[in-house]
């Protein structure tokens, strides 16, 4: 299951954390008019679109940028996933 589990913004940047709660677990596919970056915080992630894998992250990882109409979607590769998506407010 994909829970949002905070959402807030400050001076111009919107942010917002997810968890994904087992392996499998996915934010579909889906695209922005605006620039974006998800940084993994826990766990490992996947993101993908309709024709497969783009990349794969964990912390220790810079954040992936998607730029603005980029279809994209994050699925969890271990139970207990955190990302966080920052985005302009």
């Amino acid at each position: 299951m994909l829970c949002l589990t905070h959402s807030f913004s400050f001076n111009g940047v919107a942010f917002q954390v997810f968890v994904l709660e087992k392996a499998g677990d996915v934010l579909p596919v889906h695209e922005h008019d605006f620039n974006h970056l998800t940084r993994c915080e826990a766990g490992e992630i996947e993101a993908f679109d309709e024709i497969g894998p783009i990349r794969q992250a964990t912390p220790a990882d810079a954040p992936i940028e998607f730029r603005a109409h980029r279809r994209h979607g994050i699925r969890a590769l271990v139970d207990g996933a955190r990302f966080i998506n920052i985005f302009p407010a």
